[in-house]
């Protein structure tokens, strides 16, 4: 179990401590020895969080981006103009966090040595241009 704690500040008094708690128990099931052991490297016990973390978030994400679907297509009811272009920028931004996601697994891939891809050049401006395109609301 990981657990990260923050204390609330406000005007000098305490007023909270949120805490989050991820259960890591499940990374590599029967792996002898505890998490931060001597068999675990901090860049392995780094992988695997991203990993675990990975997976957790892509599940609830594909279901947004199944019911955003569903509601573009008029599948489940039509959509006013004001409503569908709420629901594209809900999918522009389940797509952007999906990059992300797979931006984070190709940089354990990448520092693991196992990420295959191809290279290509690109201009600086056009990929500029492609962000605040994307951060245009």
């Amino acid at each position: 179990m990981l657990l990260g704690l923050a204390l609330i500040e406000h005007d000098g008094e305490r007023c909270g401590v949120p805490a989050t708690a991820l259960d890591l128990g499940h990374l590599e099931g029967s792996r002898p020895g505890p998490l931060f052991g001597s068999l675990d490297s901090p860049d392995k016990i780094k992988a695997d969080l991203i990993a675990v973390a990975s997976h957790q978030l892509r599940t609830p994400l594909a279901i947004i981006k199944g019911c955003v679907d569903a509601f573009l297509a008029g599948e489940l009811q039509e959509l006013g103009g004001f409503q569908a272009s709420r629901m594209g920028i809900i999918d522009a931004r389940v797509d952007q966090m999906t990059g992300i996601i797979n931006d984070l697994l190709d940089l354990v891939r990448a520092s693991e040595q196992r990420l295959v891809g191809e290279r290509h050049i690109a201009s600086s401006s056009s990929l500029a241009e492609s962000e605040v395109e994307a951060l245009r609301v």
